[in-house]
């Protein structure tokens, strides 16, 4: 029969006080296999106690929980009773759970990761783990450096750096996009950035690292360089108008040819980044706004413009092509302006020679006539007409 209970069994159970009290555990059917139950008894007749001893217990909601049950002989008032603690595996066991899923989660992240990542013991500096990241940017194997120290390894090319990335993480507890130099498995030396922190490995302490080798984003970005140094020099090698605005109609790229013209129709000299209507009237504003707007649709198309450049009216050709992302987004547009002032005069002095030719035709005193090759008349004048 129950004696007593404190209020964490009772909230366990879900009984109160005086439903649990005077009863037996046969009675309340706590306990879910009575073999269970007659073993326990065994042992505690055997050995006067019992710890830890794993037994299901039912609740008065009918919930079974994987508990731990210690029980001891101890005499009240005179009585024979028994003490018993009872513990609550299952909480346990799903912060149990939680965590290996954790570790799982965290040790895919740690392997799949595109940076070199490395755990090292504080206390002796040795390897615990190593990714495939970090394996291909130095060269070694895990199984080469696991349980080696850097210094074993000769991984720093100033070992003095070491000793100040370690104080700094010591000091502040985490560095991040620390510069390093880090020696390579053939001797080469590689430019990094390092960031580290303090974590808990299996109750070890050790330092989480992640390295960035800069070699690969320098190449990169010595090709970027290359690449806009050929697009200016394309720019600039050309008697063509370029330039490019985004969709907020800010300059992103020009030619001086296009910076003269500017110059010379506005006032000023065009800066990359301004919008290409500072400065400008609200006429040239109305009229070259329609234009952008409808590369901006999606529209490729070409339009003639007459314009003051210096004091003189010159015409231009200009190609208005909307710029696109690899997923087809328009993020500007590219216009390609030409001169064709020159061709425009010589067309017209051609249509002119044209119609004096046609006048003279049209108006002889002789009779004129054009044939074909199969001699059928194409043309006649009036006299002969």
């Amino acid at each position: 029969v129950f004696v007593d209970a404190n209020s964490a069994a009772l909230q366990a159970n879900g009984y109160t006080r005086e439903e649990f009290l005077g009863h037996t555990a046969l009675e309340l059917n706590i306990y879910v296999d009575i073999d269970e139950r007659a073993a326990l008894q065994a042992a505690i007749g055997r050995d006067g106690r019992v710890s830890n001893w794993p037994v299901k217990l039912r609740s008065k909601r009918g919930d079974i929980h994987e508990c731990l049950m210690s029980v001891t002989a101890v005499d009240i008032d005179g009585k024979p009773c028994y003490l018993a603690g009872v513990v609550d595996v299952d909480p346990l066991r799903q912060v149990e759970a939680a965590l290996r899923a954790s570790e799982t989660k965290f040790s895919s992240f740690f392997e799949l990761s595109p940076i070199a990542e490395v755990i090292t013991r504080v206390d002796d500096g040795c390897f615990v783990a190593v990714n495939a990241a970090f394996e291909e940017m130095s060269g070694y194997s895990r199984d080469e450096v696991t349980d080696r120290t850097a210094l074993e390894l000769n991984l720093y090319a100033d070992p003095v750096e070491r000793e100040r990335l370690l104080a700094a993480v010591r000091r502040e507890g985490k560095v991040y996009s620390r510069p390093i130099k880090f020696r390579v498995r053939d001797g080469g030396v590689a430019e990094c950035l390092i960031s580290v922190a303090t974590v808990t490995v299996s109750g070890v302490e050790c330092y989480l690292a992640g390295i960035i080798d800069m070699q690969p984003l320098r190449t990169a970005e010595a090709a970027l360089h290359a690449q806009r140094a050929a697009m200016l020099a394309l720019l600039e090698n050309t008697d063509s108008i370029i330039w490019s605005v985004d969709t907020d109609y800010r300059l992103t790229a020009c030619n001086s040819v296009y910076r003269r013209m500017v110059s010379a129709t506005l006032g000023r000299e065009p800066v990359i980044g301004d919008s290409v209507f500072a400065a400008a009237p609200a006429a040239t504003v109305d009229e070259w706004r329609p234009l952008y707007n409808r590369a901006f649709a999606g529209e490729r198309y070409t339009v003639e413009l007459e314009r003051r450049i210096h004091d003189n009216w010159r015409w231009l050709e200009l190609r208005f092509n909307p710029v696109r992302t690899a997923a087809g987004e328009i993020t500007g547009v590219t216009v390609l302006g030409r001169d064709i002032t020159e061709h425009r005069q010589a067309a017209r002095q051609i249509e002119e020679h044209l119609a004096e030719i046609s006048l003279y035709y049209d108006t002889a005193p002789a009779g004129l006539a054009v044939f074909d090759t199969d001699l059928r008349f194409v043309r006649i004048n009036k006299t002969l007409a």
